[in-house]
């Protein structure tokens, strides 16, 4: 969803709808559909390259203001994978 939205700002009011990610269909959690609304698609047929790769840096930006040390993300949302593409960015520098 951090590639389509800036989530601490636009679900302020709905991060505990976000932590818990309960099932609202046979086929999403609260985030998946969320992310199919924004994104224009299902699980299935995932345009990575059209879609999300133009918006990695505001998803690294976006993704920087939750958790991503391995025991916070235990219990708090957020995500690390950020982490491993700027190291993967610097090597083209």
């Amino acid at each position: 969803m951090l590639h389509f939205s800036d989530v601490y700002e636009e679900y302020s009011d709905q991060l505990d709808l976000i932590r818990e990610n309960k099932k609202v269909s046979n086929a999403h959690t609260f985030v998946s559909n969320e992310l199919s609304v924004k994104a224009h698609h299902g699980k299935k047929g995932i345009a990575f390259k059209e879609k999300y790769l133009p918006h990695i840096e505001e998803a690294i930006i976006r993704a920087s203001k939750f958790a991503s040390d391995n025991e916070a993300l235990i219990t708090d949302i957020g995500c690390n994978i950020w982490i491993l593409i700027k190291e993967m960015q610097s090597f083209d520098k």
